[in-house]
């Protein structure tokens, strides 16, 4: 077997051993440098994403746990209330523009109430006597039987 010659690879003129030479020794290693730098910043990116994810999420999370607690003091609230349960459970004793504004002004009172500085919960109360209360003015009148519906399914599962 013949020995391979290894100045038959070699570049024979001035201008392309330069050029050989500029390519091994300059723009092989910055093109290895760029890869590996941007395999450090891209992982860099993708960490810096999921931290700010989860951190978004801790905060949806305690914002959630905000609204079911004013929620709940809300419930707390209306159930201690004689006023609001004898309009549910009775609301024939007075008109129904009274009972209206009757539980329109505990929630106001509520919305106002020390305990829940910045409620963004919006709230309806239904009475069995088709009778609907909410806490916002909604763009169209409500109606009953949507949310008895509601109820039904949720009853029914």
């Amino acid at each position: 077997m013949k020995k391979p010659n290894w100045k038959s690879w070699l570049p024979q003129r001035l201008r392309y051993r330069l050029f050989g030479a500029f390519v091994v020794l300059i723009l092989l290693p910055f093109s290895a440098l760029n890869v590996y730098n941007y395999q450090q910043i891209e992982s860099l990116v993708e960490q810096k994403i999921s931290e700010q994810s989860h951190e978004q999420l801790v905060q949806m999370y305690r914002s959630l746990e905000d609204q079911m607690s004013i929620a709940f003091k809300t419930l707390i609230f209306l159930e201690q209330d004689s006023a609001v349960r004898n309009v549910l459970t009775s609301p024939d004793s007075r008109t129904q523009l009274e009972n209206k504004s009757l539980v329109e002004e505990k929630f106001k009172m509520i919305n106002n109430s020390f305990f829940l500085y910045n409620p963004s919960v919006y709230f309806t109360l239904l009475d069995f006597y088709d009778s609907v209360y909410t806490s916002y003015l909604p763009k169209q009148a409500l109606t009953y039987g949507p949310y008895l519906e509601q109820f039904r399914e949720r009853l029914g599962k």
